[in-house]
């Protein structure tokens, strides 16, 4: 994303080194390159809110605890990470 971080002349010399091709990727675009994001994250960010609530409105009086929170997040993985959701990212990213 050219940040200044990422472009340390040490990082530089051992990409050369070792034969890795750097990608520069333009602000703000990073999106495009990362399908996952687009596909499985941010269903899964969705998946995640709606089940934090749903608990929230069932048990008004009590946080979750690590074990609720555990199991909220393996089941909005179950939710997100589908083989349709995974392709329709690569497809919205364009990478086909």
């Amino acid at each position: 994303d050219n940040h200044s971080t990422h472009c340390d002349s040490d990082v530089l010399e051992y990409a050369k080194e070792n034969s890795i091709i750097i990608m520069s990727i333009p602000p703000h675009l990073s999106h495009l390159y990362q399908p996952l994001d687009v596909g499985v994250f941010s269903s899964m960010k969705r998946a995640f809110r709606d089940l934090n609530t749903n608990f929230m409105k069932n048990n008004s009086t009590t946080l979750p605890s690590k074990f609720d929170f555990t199991n909220m997040l393996h089941e909005a993985y179950k939710i997100s990470a589908s083989h349709s959701n995974i392709v329709s990212g690569f497809k919205e990213a364009c990478i086909v």
